[in-house]
């Protein structure tokens, strides 16, 4: 996973969330909504903040964005047991009415069970959240991690004017594999020459030198930041 398939998969999940779910379906989402695994989403924000730190590539508003939608990954759910959910809250819905108890009666008991077990179920997700901690815990590292090198940049600044072009690719180079090595994310060689901001990878593709390598993401590149 490099950092464009990362910044993909993310979005795409964006994308999952804004579809609204059935209103009788309490808390729960479709699994089938959703284009990647969950294990997937989560290693691709990991690489996703990782980039975000060094680059500085969103604002403090869309960072709390980014981190809100995390809250929802758990929701995800088999389809069959989404479909299951909607399916005990209309019997249950159905059989207030009078006419509705005669007609489900039989089946009312077990649909009623089912909805109570999934109203704490519901809310238990909003609780334990997937693999949330896990990223908090990588954020931090990652914060440490860039917080450390701005300080050296900033010394050397101070002390020659500028920060070396030699001194900034050695910490980002640094920088890329401490965040695959701490998001336990195997890296392909061609990962690194990923690890750039928007404006870096918009100007490579025109490189006839680099272009084929990013061939097949170059309509993303040219249309996302």
């Amino acid at each position: 996973m490099n950092f464009l398939d990362a910044h993909i998969i993310v979005h795409d999940y964006f994308g999952s969330l804004a579809k609204l779910p059935d209103a009788k379906a309490l808390l729960f989402r479709r699994k089938s909504d959703l284009k990647n695994t969950k294990d997937e989403i989560i290693d691709a924000y990991k690489l996703f903040y990782a980039h975000m730190l060094f680059y500085c590539t969103r604002s403090q508003e869309e960072y709390v964005q980014y981190e809100m939608s995390r809250e929802w990954l758990n929701c995800f759910v088999d389809d069959d047991k989404y479909f299951d959910v909607i399916r005990c809250n209309i019997l249950v819905n159905e059989s207030k009415s009078f006419f509705g108890k005669l007609k489900n009666h039989n089946a009312l008991p077990q649909a009623q069970e089912k909805i109570n077990n999934y109203l704490q179920e519901s809310h238990d997700l909003l609780n334990d959240k997937y693999r949330y901690e896990e990223v908090d815990e990588y954020f931090d590292i990652m914060k440490k991690k860039i917080d450390e090198i701005k300080e050296i940049f900033k010394d050397e600044e101070e002390a020659f004017g500028e920060v070396s072009d030699k001194t900034f690719n050695e910490y980002s180079i640094d920088f890329f594999f401490t965040s695959y090595e701490k998001a336990h994310i195997k890296v392909d060689e061609t990962d690194i020459a990923f690890f750039y901001p928007f404006e870096t990878l918009r100007n490579l593709i025109e490189n006839p030198d680099s272009c084929n390598i990013y061939y097949k993401y170059k309509n993303y590149i040219k249309t996302h930041k």
